[in-house]
């Protein structure tokens, strides 16, 4: 059924256009018409849930208020340390997987299926059994500094989201596996999918129950939603689509373990870095500034979310795609891809100042009069964007290539300072400081990705740069 949807999508538009005909026409590459057709399908999906995030925001903050929002932002910034532990394996899983189809084995990328699930579920099992052990000896309102909700519910809370961010982390690999037969317009449409139901639970709360102003159903709403939704999806991609890489214990194989291990451990270590240093920002400044400037933040960075979420959607289906070329040597495609990443970026770039000057508008008819900016954290959020922008670009290519070794690295220099230096910056400088200290990183590392993609496309890298 979405294969047909997504097939008389791009048929519809050809027909009353006529330039997507011309785009993927025999001139164009079969690499560059999948791309195409991703990208055209992950903007139709994303641009539905941005549309679905942006109505959700309101919802939920006239359902409880804006502090306890902010109490929810806040935990969940801490699960998704959780939710995002999986990364490593699952990018180790994407490259791995790309080789194998390219090479036609079915045996060989099934069991790296398998062997991804099993060591998902066991890493799982430990960190279950780690938090089930610590919950009682913790006082979590003195942790997220909250002193409105009642430690009897926020244990709760904490409860409920923590399962379902588990089981979420359970579910994920189906993402490499999308993305590996790149086809990555299909997980925008499992995001879709749970946006719909997030908001149709948290509309029946507001409107449809006596319940109002109760944490644990909100959170139960937004923690249970993307779980149906990847239950769904990993049915539809292992029963329809692709039935030989269903995973099964019979597949699992130790001796993928390693040939998974090294390049996992490096993306573990980079995507875990990046997640420290973006949800650390807000046990900051709940810790410094209270669980309101929290929710003012994340009000502001979602705002400009919808840039880097453009530049995702445009990046998601080059990384394998960059990953087949350099199997086949062809520099080339990978040289032209990057060149039209850059033009991307600075398009985004430019929106983006619009974006500043427009926000006072936006967020008073957004969230109304009541809701205040502070035009500094805007401002400092806006130039995060434009770097992550044109950082982004660059690691992506470089992620695809395998070469992350210098990513590595850097990575690990950032988790060991962020925080202090974020901290620092809180203190001398107020709320903007803790955004500036996440984009002093990303300018700081910049010129490095720069200058490792010139020389590995130059074929003139050694060492770590090749790495």
């Amino acid at each position: 059924m979405l294969t047909t949807l997504q097939t008389k999508l791009l048929n519809k538009t050809a027909d009353g256009r006529g330039r997507l005909t011309y785009l993927l026409s025999s001139k164009t590459s079969g690499r560059d018409r999948n791309i195409f057709k991703n990208v055209f399908l992950s903007f139709s999906y994303k641009g539905l849930s941005i549309l679905l995030t942006l109505a959700i925001i309101p919802l939920s903050i006239n359902y409880l208020d804006t502090e306890r929002y902010g109490v929810w932002l806040t935990l969940s910034s801490v699960l998704t340390w959780i939710n995002l532990m999986d990364i490593g394996l699952g990018n180790g899983l994407r490259n791995k997987l790309v080789k194998a189809l390219s090479d036609g084995d079915q045996v060989e990328a099934r069991k790296l299926t398998s062997t991804t699930y099993v060591l998902v579920a066991l890493m799982m099992l430990v960190v279950i059994s780690v938090f089930l052990i610590a919950l009682p000896f913790i006082d979590l309102n003195a942790v997220f500094n909250i002193h409105t909700v009642e430690r009897e519910e926020l244990a709760w809370v904490m409860l409920v989201a923590f399962f379902a961010f588990c089981l979420l982390f359970i579910l994920k690999p189906v993402t490499a596996v999308i993305m590996a037969t790149q086809n990555a317009a299909l997980d925008n449409m499992i995001l879709l999918m749970g946006n719909l139901l997030s908001i149709s639970c948290v509309a029946i709360l507001v409107y449809g129950t006596d319940s109002h102003g109760s944490l644990l159903s909100l959170v139960l709403v937004f923690s249970l939603a993307p779980v149906v939704a990847y239950v769904l999806g990993s049915l539809y991609v292992y029963k329809r689509l692709y039935p030989f890489l269903m995973p099964s214990l019979a597949y699992f194989d130790r001796a993928q373990i390693r040939a998974l291990g090294g390049t996992s451990i490096q993306f573990f270590i980079i995507q875990i870095s990046a997640t420290i240093v973006l949800t650390s920002n807000n046990i900051i400044l709940s810790q410094f500034f209270g669980n309101e400037q929290v929710t003012r933040y994340n009000v502001i960075f979602r705002y400009f979310s919808v840039i880097t979420i453009i530049q995702t959607i445009v990046l998601t289906p080059i990384w394998s795609a960059v990953t087949e070329a350099y199997q086949k040597g062809d520099f080339a495609w990978i040289k032209s891809a990057l060149n039209k990443l850059m033009r991307n970026a600075a398009l985004l770039s430019a929106i983006t100042v619009i974006q500043i000057i427009a926000a006072p508008w936006v967020m008073e008819k957004w969230l109304g009069s009541k809701f205040i900016i502070d035009p500094a954290i805007v401002f400092a959020v806006a130039t995060y964007t434009i770097l992550i922008t044109f950082s982004s670009s660059f690691s992506y290519v470089i992620n695809g290539l395998g070469t992350i070794r210098l990513q590595t690295c850097t990575s690990v220099l950032t988790t060991l300072f962020s925080i202090p230096l974020s901290i620092y910056l809180a203190k001398e400088v107020g709320p903007t400081g803790v955004i500036l200290a996440n984009c002093l990183w990303l300018a700081l590392w910049l010129p490095l990705r720069i200058t490792q993609y010139r020389k590995i496309v130059r074929q003139t890298a050694t060492g770590i740069w090749l790495r």
